[in-house]
């Protein structure tokens, strides 16, 4: 028996690496401006719009993933940190309150941090408003800030920014049911 577990021990994977260092990306924008490429593709997105698959078939078109980098790491990890800081063991109210409140854009972007739920289904359907709200300004202020034309990313943080967003616009468009999860966590924290 001893024989047969050492076997198929060597058979299994190692759990050293939990995490491929990598992050799925969807983006709202690419997604609606997203066209074939060739006849091929074309051929295949008619037959699927045939049969209602299509939009999913799109989502997996433009959806991408990309490399985490340390900076990016340490920015989340340092945000987590001063966040933590500030609140001092205060429950969070409002949803998106404290990353506003934080840039002293509270009074102008009240908006964003809606409380009046009434429903779960409500609260789930403004927080997903949220994100494709968030997702959609961050993207614009990306192409804004960073010079397209010549491929070069003015600030740093924008690009962090940027990944981060179309990070959380791809759990909200294929992995709906991980954000579920937190919104269960926060209504349990309110």
């Amino acid at each position: 028996m001893r024989r047969l577990l050492t076997i198929v021990a060597r058979k299994v994977p190692s759990k050293k690496h939990r995490w491929s260092h990598c992050m799925d990306q969807f983006n709202l924008l690419s997604y609606c401006l997203y066209e074939e490429a060739t006849k091929f593709d074309g051929l295949i997105s008619r037959i699927l719009k045939f049969k209602g698959h299509y939009k999913e078939y799109k989502k997996y078109c433009v959806k991408k993933d990309i490399q985490v980098l340390e900076e990016l790491k340490e920015l989340i990890l340092q945000q987590i940190e001063e966040v933590k800081a500030q609140r001092d063991g205060q429950p969070f109210s409002k949803s998106g309150e404290w990353p506003v409140e934080r840039c002293y854009c509270l009074r102008d972007l009240e908006w964003s941090t809606q409380t009046d739920f009434g429903t779960q289904a409500k609260k789930q359907t403004t927080f997903g408003k949220t994100i494709i709200t968030w997702h959609l300004a961050t993207t614009v202020c990306y192409y804004l800030e960073n010079d397209q034309s010549e491929g070069t990313v003015t600030y740093p943080q924008s690009e962090m920014s940027k990944n981060l967003s179309d990070y959380i616009m791809y759990l909200l468009a294929m992995q709906p049911d991980m954000l579920s999860i937190v919104i269960g966590l926060f209504s349990k924290m309110n």
